[in-house]
């Protein structure tokens, strides 16, 4: 997949949500071959339609008046006039501290100890107008006012804000020292090495996601055009460019007009623009296209490492990744057949596999066949003598393991592509391989280690003397690396291996209980699975987390809350707790009424709700006598029961539906956007919400602006 124009900030947390993976599933039948999905492709369409209706939108910031510019640059916060009213000696005192922090002093009282407030004490806040302004965390206090149009938390002493349709960077003392000048600042989407998708300068704890990257670089963009900024507000890379790669790395694809070429860090062309398509350099390599369509590997000064042969557009998905650590890359030829070259140019495997050539543990799973059709695609057909062509071979190319030696002549099975789907790569010394019979695994020197009899078989977990499951006879059990039985099979069902507990979760008789990593059951199955029936894999695994090692449980019908030894940390009393706990206040529910405790099982919030949700933004929707409303940490109805539903507050709205129709509020309850929609999937962590509204899907930010329309209604469960 290649790169297309930039996709603004609103659009990132898509990007997050769409690559939530599902659950595999267990088969407790006999095994089917296993089944090729293409999720990235369909993500990489997605995007790219996203992409499309991104570059229709009309940019309304252009609009601005020069009389709203001239604000801008004249900004000034309240809080500047009480720096000019402060004394000498308060002045001198703090000369030398930290310019970050801010000092705020009683001017009624030359007496009164100045508060300081430094980038953590500061939080975002939107006022009735929705407005967003920063207050301090403690207390409250308006340290920043309200006058911006979206801004997020501070991150190494700045904060992006928006105002009239222009962005640029605030310090804790409200000054702009990054001018609102900018029409969008860019944490862009961009593709690392063949289909993995990453996103620059992304904030995964949910703090804001636009910030500088490790460099301290940024993307921004001023009508279309972009370039690169650093905290200074400098321009470090022109602003000049229609698309920029990722700057996190030395050599940085960008396009110009319609041509791809690459430059430095400072925007100095290094190889020049010429190229249809071009992807970010990979261990000294960058895979490009000229108006040939011919796939050439090139080096950092530009030469051509590797030609391949020509393919059509819809093929180049197919191109492979490079493996850095073994220095390769697969190359496929426009037949179909794949051969194998080092990154310094030299071919080490004639073009004769299917498939990317993948090494894993010194060895690589592949296919030598000849039934190809004419536009080089495996039919799926058997030719004669096929059924041995399976093998692992070495960084030789050398065939140390046939398949057929360990099916017994049993016909292998293939994917769309090509490739023999019978094995999996090794990993820690095994490979699983399923045959007629069942699942087991084989080590490298071809033997069977565990016999291939298993109606279905688990991974093994890191480690020297780990177990995994195996279904035998209806039920599960475990078994080691040499095929013995440690726990004998008496499970009805089991969970994937979860790290984050080191342990397996094992159900029996409608009880679950937990299995770790060296086959020991270190909590019997006692406790209910009610909410776990007919479990698959990852599904198992407890439904709530406080942390990676307290988890909600059941038994006799009530909830608690154990650690990962066993412990009991909340009393399985309740009926009920949110799925959704935190380290704070725990949802839970007792005698038919919801309130909040904390993990010494203290309650803070009396149970006194029909039901609750989890605090977000300091708020947590509530329902009474019908109607949901809002409290507030202190346990205050801040927002009064009058909506027929709601969800958390995120990003300072909240979702509501009134009269079978969902709109918006601020945290003062203030409708902000009328009800209107049909449905409302998710709101970001940006402030921009995905929507129905007559059968027709689409992007909003708060302030109602239709950002992009959704195509890809195939894809809503991810956003759900």
């Amino acid at each position: 997949m290649f790169k297309k124009n930039i996709v603004t900030m609103s659009i990132i947390p898509l990007l997050s949500a769409s690559l939530l993976t599902g659950c595999p599933t267990h088969t407790h039948s006999n095994p089917p071959a296993p089944q090729n999905t293409n999720n990235d492709e369909a993500i990489h369409n997605f995007i790219k339609m996203l992409i499309d209706a991104l570059e229709k939108k009309n940019d309304t910031a252009k609009q601005t008046t020069d009389k709203d510019t001239d604000k801008t640059k004249d900004h000034k916060v309240a809080t500047d006039k009480d720096y000019k009213k402060t004394d000498k000696k308060v002045d001198k005192t703090t000369a030398n501290e930290d310019p970050t922090k801010i000092i705020s002093t009683n001017t009624a009282s030359t007496k009164q100890q100045p508060i300081t407030y430094t980038a953590k004490d500061l939080e975002v806040f939107y006022n009735d107008k929705g407005l967003a302004g920063f207050k301090a965390k403690k207390g409250g206090k308006v340290v920043i006012s309200a006058e911006y149009d979206y801004a997020e938390n501070f991150k190494d002493d700045l904060a992006v804000v928006r105002k009239a349709g222009k962005w640029g960077f605030i310090n804790v003392k409200g000054k702009i020292v990054i001018p609102l000048v900018y029409d969008d600042l860019l944490p862009v989407i961009f593709v690392k090495n063949r289909g993995t998708i990453g996103v620059n300068s992304l904030d995964h704890q949910g703090k804001g996601f636009t910030q500088f990257n490790k460099n301290g670089l940024l993307k921004v963009q001023k009508a279309d055009k972009v370039g690169v900024i650093n905290k200074q507000g400098q321009i470090i890379i022109p602003i000049i460019y229609n698309e920029i790669g990722d700057i996190n790395a030395d050599i940085i694809s960008a396009k110009k007009g319609d041509k791809w070429g690459f430059i430095n860090k400072q925007g100095q062309t290094l190889i020049d623009f010429q190229y249809q398509r071009a992807e970010e350099f990979v261990d000294g390599l960058a895979e490009v296209y000229k108006a040939d369509n011919i796939l050439r590997y090139i080096n950092t000064q530009g030469t051509d490492v590797i030609v391949g042969d020509v393919i059509g557009e819809s093929s180049l998905q197919q191109a492979c990744k490079i493996d850095k650590k073994n220095h390769f890359v697969s190359v496929k030829k426009a037949n179909g057949f794949y051969g194998l070259f080092n990154t310094q140019g030299q071919q080490l495997i004639d073009y004769k596999y299917g498939g990317c050539i993948d090494f894993q543990e010194e060895l690589a799973l592949v296919r030598k066949y000849t039934g190809l059709g004419g536009d080089g695609k495996f039919k799926g057909k058997m030719l004669s003598g096929e059924k041995d062509k399976c093998k692992f071979i070495n960084k030789q190319g050398q065939e140390i393991i046939a398949l057929n030696d360990i099916l017994k002549n049993v016909p292998s099975h293939f994917s769309s592509d090509g490739k023999c789907v019978n094995s999996e790569n090794f990993n820690n010394g095994l490979a699983k391989m399923w045959g007629k019979d069942g699942y087991g695994y084989i080590n490298k020197q071809g033997e069977t280690v565990i016999e291939l009899k298993y109606k279905d078989i688990g991974d093994f977990p890191t480690g020297k003397d780990t177990v995994t499951y195996v279904l035998e006879n209806g039920k599960y059990g475990f078994i080691n690396k040499q095929g013995q039985m440690v726990i004998k099979p008496q499970f009805d069902n089991v969970s994937k291996y979860a790290k984050n507990s080191n342990s397996f979760m094992v159900v029996k008789d409608g009880k679950y209980g937990f299995v770790n990593k060296q086959g020991d059951i270190f909590i019997q199955p006692q406790y209910q699975a009610t909410d776990i029936e007919n479990c698959k894999p990852m599904k198992c695994e407890l439904h709530s987390k406080l942390s990676d090692t307290l988890s909600v449980v059941r038994k006799n019908n009530k909830v608690g809350v154990i650690d990962k030894l066993g412990k009991v940390i909340i009393p399985i009393k309740y009926d009920g707790i949110s799925d959704e706990v935190t380290d704070k206040e725990i949802a839970v529910k007792k005698d038919g009424k919801w309130g909040f405790i904390n993990k010494q099982n203290t309650i803070i919030i009396p149970l006194q709700y029909d039901d609750a949700r989890n605090f977000n933004n300091g708020l947590s929707a509530v329902k009474q006598d019908g109607k949901w409303g809002f409290i507030n940490q202190q346990g205050k109805m801040v927002i009064k029961p009058q909506y027929n539903k709601a969800e958390n507050f995120n990003n300072g709205v909240s979702a509501v539906k009134q009269s079978g129709k969902w709109g918006f509020i601020n945290q003062q309850g203030k409708m902000v956007i009328k009800p209107q929609y049909d449905k409302v999937y998710r709101v970001f962590d940006n402030g921009v919400v995905l929507v129905k509204k007559a059968d027709k899907y689409f992007i909003i930010d708060k302030h109602n602006v239709k950002i992009a329309d959704f195509p890809a209604p195939n894809l809503l469960d991810l956003f759900s």
